[in-house]
């Protein structure tokens, strides 16, 4: 399908005029929206009475995600480099889809309870793995000569340790299996420094973004920002988490205080970027990131 896309539109972009190759880009992008959007609002539980239902938030927060994907994995395919890419950030990225796909296959004690939590989330949390996994396969293997690992440098270890070591003790208890939970756990807290590496690759090469790899950033944003916000309607709701209560109180389950805090973590990790990015878009300008020690002009 990729493919497919890409031929349709960047087809006329052999002939070297960077314009031409960068409205290509624009049109499969559009595409790529325009697809997602469309398969959003066809859902079964998506009537226009029930768009603004918070439990949906979830699923539309998966599809943002897959639609960042998807514009990273066009970008490489059609311009055959890899630069700018973080390969320890895909490898997190894969990990976390890998225990939340297959705790979520099991159990369905974090997945909202209307349609979309029969598969759909499932099926595009999948997507967003397969890709994560082809542009390992790119960055390693075909594209390899183009891969900036000098700029690749924040090491993931001490945090997938870390990581792997506070799923087993601190974690909510939704599907009410030990493995699983800890499993979901695990995909939480990857997911919470899962963009770490990038920003940080990003900021040490300094200069102007590409502007598919800005789109990817600001998509995993959004989709941070729609499951963050899922959580916050759905913890007072549950007793395994508000509490016999319900509602928002200091006597909420540790489980509540640990996938709301790390909601927050995540968001604020890449808030300074999402800071350039807005402006840039206010001003009709590329992102650029300033390097460390470099002042930002006006």
């Amino acid at each position: 399908m990729i493919d497919f896309v890409i031929d349709g539109f960047l087809c006329k972009c052999d002939s070297g005029v960077s314009k031409t190759r960068q409205s290509g880009m624009k049109s499969c992008l559009l595409v790529c929206y325009a697809a997602v959007a469309i398969f959003v609002f066809a859902m079964y539980d998506f009537y226009w009475r029930r768009l603004f239902r918070c439990s949906s938030l979830y699923f539309v927060g998966s599809c943002f995600q897959t639609l960042g994907f998807l514009a990273l994995v066009m970008k490489v395919t059609s311009n055959k480099t890899v630069e700018g890419i973080s390969s320890r950030s895909l490898v997190i990225f894969a990990a976390s889809l890998s225990c939340r796909v297959f705790a979520t296959i099991m159990y369905d004690g974090y997945l909202p309870v209307d349609k979309t939590g029969d598969m759909w989330i499932q099926i595009m949390d999948g997507c967003s793995l397969a890709c994560a996994i082809y542009l390992l396969y790119l960055v390693h293997k075909t594209h390899v000569h183009t891969y900036q690992e000098e700029h690749d440098e924040l090491s993931i270890l001490p945090i997938v340790v870390s990581c792997v070591t506070s799923s087993f003790f601190i974690r909510a208890e939704l599907n009410r299996d030990p493995l699983f939970d800890v499993i979901w756990a695990l995909s939480l807290n990857l997911e919470i420094f899962q963009m770490l590496p990038q920003l940080y690759m990003l900021t040490k090469a300094g200069g102007f973004v590409d502007n598919t790899t800005a789109h990817y950033v600001m998509n995993i944003f959004m989709g941070c920002v729609c499951r963050f916000t899922f959580w916050i309607w759905a913890t007072p709701k549950q007793k395994e988490l508000a509490g016999p209560n319900r509602g928002f109180s200091w006597n909420m389950n540790v489980g509540a205080y640990y996938i709301l805090g790390a909601y927050i973590i995540q968001t604020l990790i890449m808030l300074d970027f999402m800071f350039y990015y807005v402006r840039a878009w206010w001003r009709g300008h590329r992102v650029y990131l300033p390097k460390v020690g470099e002042e930002m002009t006006c």
